[in-house]
């Protein structure tokens, strides 16, 4: 049983690793006594006897602790810590973990143990979960070590990796990523597929040693034809496109250990066949003609004809065992039985007859037989009985099935202030079914406009009342609040966001600087600014909350978890709890604080507990801030 170590156990990461090892039966943890915590001898005792040690330390004092090690290791381990740690402000997440992989060679070193593949494949779905996060508007390794505690803290099931050591299965996968793989059975698809010669045809080819291959066009008589280069270059650029397809088409033919099944759709196979065997006539010692490898579209171009020509134990062309027949791919043979058969619909009306019959019409003959009829044959009872219980099985989950797994605060908030238009209308239609239906809706309209230029060419879009909302947003997240600003600098402030592309020019004429100097002459304005000379103020916060289903839709009875995700506009902290605020530009008609709190009080809501379940301290007080009205004000409970 290993032993582990966790030097500064008492601090927030230390209880969590502790936590979670705490669930182990395969480790032992060495603790020290509360009297021998900071005891310099004890500590250096317990580093030595563990097999792994944690340092949840600040720098400092873990290179400090570290010393102890008796066998010199802590040089390497921060020789590494430093070099990922200065990688880590200009590269992204994924890449961060990769080059951990290779650094420290952990990556070859879980590959080499018991259950070696499964582990590879679970460094790899960690991977794949950096990847998956980066898309999202989150960034940095902080919040995404957050967003996978979340993920474990409300047990997401993001399954684990399997390994063909793991019982049987099938594995679908490209022939590129199957290079170096073998398996005992391989089925080889879309052998009909045809080869993509789209380059070969285009008006302009290319070629990176012949150059560029132009048509002759004659403006007087008003025809093109191929230039004698144009030719040349096309049958290179085809011979190469040749010589490729076969080295893949190789290595996909060599993946199988014990057999290979090639499979393929066509129309009008008969005139194929007859090329083919027709081809099968010209074969020499070298293989099939060039001119007609030049000439080959599919896959099944290169194996049918040397099928063909091989001996058969049927006189039926289709059908048939070729046995000791070498077939020739890309200075590569292969030798042994092939067996061709047609798959069609006659070939399978005898197989299918009676599997075509469907539940409903066997039901219905089963019920015509009766009672008395059923109780003489055992087999048809029991039949009957079985598709009776099928026929009346009602999903237990068709609810849950229809819950996204997970929503943004932003559809919340639509969702609640349309929620009551949404009944009225569609009646018994609920409002999740409605929500769903009106994507699917809105994914399936595409609206048909004629367009000359590319977008990138056409003249820059009016800002909509979203655009402005987020300008404001993103200059609030800008701002150094930690410095005094004076109005009249304000100016220059938003002109430099500009200068360094931190902010569009569009964005920049939207933002008033009257507005920003009302918003730093607030109360609310002036909180922040003493919240952030002090390193207590957080802007643009993100979060995962998971909260059961019945909590966010009125409609629904499922207590699945749904993963809210969301951004929160700033926060800072004071000494008797945390201060939420969100800023709006939102039009107001009336009453600004009552206007806003009703619009908005589920979603502050969602961010109150996702920061309370975030800091694990109470939120005292939630502020709102109107750029509109140029008003400051708590919410009420």
């Amino acid at each position: 049983m290993k032993k582990i170590f966790i030097d500064g156990k008492a601090g927030t990461t230390g209880l969590r690793i502790e936590e979670r090892l705490a669930a182990r039966h395969d480790v032992e943890i060495i603790s020290l006594p509360e009297a021998l915590r900071k005891d310099a001898a004890a500590r250096k005792e317990a580093l030595n006897s563990a097999d792994v040690v944690f340092l949840c330390l600040p720098d400092d004092a873990a290179r400090e602790a570290a010393k102890a090690e008796p066998e010199g290791r802590e040089a390497k381990f921060f020789a590494l810590y430093d070099r990922l740690k200065a990688e880590a402000d200009y590269i992204s997440i994924h890449e961060l973990i990769e080059r951990f992989y290779e650094y420290s060679g952990f990556y070859d070193v879980v590959t080499v143990m018991t259950g070696g593949e499964r582990r590879r494949g679970n460094l790899d779905m960690l991977l794949a979960k950096a990847k998956q996060y980066e898309a999202t508007s989150f960034s940095g390794l902080y919040d995404f070590i957050r967003y996978m505690d979340k993920l474990i803290k409300y047990e997401v099931d993001f399954g684990e990796a399997v390994s063909g050591e793991c019982g049987k299965m099938v594995r679908i996968m490209s022939i590129h990523k199957s290079k170096g793989l073998e398996f005992p059975v391989v089925f080889l698809s879309g052998m009909e597929k045809k080869m993509n010669r789209q380059d070969i045809y285009k008006r302009l080819i290319f070629h990176q040693e012949l150059g560029l291959g132009p048509e002759f066009v004659d403006t007087t008589l008003r025809v093109k034809s191929p230039t004698l280069l144009k030719k040349t270059i096309a049958k290179k650029m085809n011979e190469e496109l040749i010589a490729e397809e076969l080295r893949v088409l190789y290595v996909a033919m060599t993946r199988a250990k014990e057999k290979l099944i090639l499979t393929g759709a066509m129309k009008k196979p008969e005139k194929r066949y007859e090329t083919w065997q027709e081809q099968a006539q010209t074969i020499g010692e070298k293989g099939l003609l060039f001119s007609y490898v030049a000439k080959a579209k599919t896959y099944y171009d290169f194996i049918c004809p040397l099928l063909f020509s091989g001996k058969r134990n049927s006189e039926n062309l289709l059908t048939g065992i070729f046995t000791s027949r070498e077939i020739q791919l890309s200075e590569q043979s292969f030798s042994g039985q092939f067996y061709l058969k047609e798959v069609g619909t006659k070939g399978l009306e005898e197989e299918l007859q009676f599997v075509e019959k469907t539940k409903e019409e066997l039901l219905f003959v089963l019920e015509q037989l009766g009672d008395k009829e059923l109780e003489k044959d055992s087999f048809a009872k029991e039949l009957h009985e079985l598709l009776v219980r099928q026929e009346a099985y009602i999903y237990p989950y068709e609810a849950e099935a229809k819950l996204p797994v997970k929503v943004t605060v932003s559809e919340l908030k639509r969702l609640a202030l349309e929620e009551e238009e949404i009944q009225e209308t569609l009646g018994t239609e609920t409002a999740i079914e409605a929500l769903i239906k009106e994507s699917v809706e809105q994914e399936a309209f595409v609206e048909t406009q004629e367009c000359s230029y590319p977008e990138f060419l056409l003249p820059e879009k009016e800002l909509t009342g979203t655009d402005r909302g987020s300008a404001y947003h993103r200059v609030m997240e800008l701002l150094p609040l930690e410095t005094y600003i004076a109005r009249s600098s304000l100016t220059m402030i938003l002109d430099t966001f500009v200068q360094e592309g931190r902010l569009r020019p569009k964005e920049r004429e939207v933002v008033s600087e009257y507005k920003l100097w009302r918003f730093l002459n607030s109360t609310l304005g002036k909180k922040m600014q003493a919240a952030a000379k002090k390193g207590k103020l957080h802007r643009e916060q993100p979060f995962v909350l998971g909260l059961p289903a019945n909590e966010l839709y009125s409609d629904s009875e499922s207590t699945e978890l749904v993963l809210v995700q969301g951004i929160i506009d700033a926060f800072f902290e004071e000494e008797d709890g945390l201060v939420l605020l969100d800023y709006k530009t939102d039009y107001i008609h009336s009453d600004a604080k009552e206007e806003l709190t009703q619009k908005y009080k589920g979603q502050l809501k969602y961010y109150k507990k996702a920061l309370e379940s975030l800091k694990q301290k109470k939120v005292k007080e939630v502020w709102f801030y109107s750029f509109s009205a140029d008003l400051d004000f708590i919410v009420d409970e």
